[in-house]
């Protein structure tokens, strides 16, 4: 885990196969996909709280992201603790 993004928000084993279902499908996770880190999983959970609920003509978009980023930084320094 990477103590600057938080390492993987769902990690999985390199590829990972699941039985079919009900449906009669498999489901095959492939395994040179690292998908979203656990930094910006916790910044786009934290984004709605940085816009105050809205979404204003004009915002500055670029601030928003900064808080969020913020909040998610905080929530990983606790996290380590």
């Amino acid at each position: 885990m990477s103590a600057a993004n938080g390492g993987p928000a769902f990690p999985h084993a390199p590829e990972q196969r699941r039985p079919a279902g009900p449906a009669g499908w498999e489901l095959v996770v492939p395994g040179d996909e690292p998908g979203m880190t656990l930094r910006d999983y916790m910044a786009a959970k934290a984004m709605p709280g940085c816009m105050n609920g809205t979404w204003p003509d004009g915002s500055d978009r670029d601030e928003i992201a900064r808080r969020a980023y913020a909040m998610a930084d905080a929530m990983l320094r606790e996290r380590a603790k």
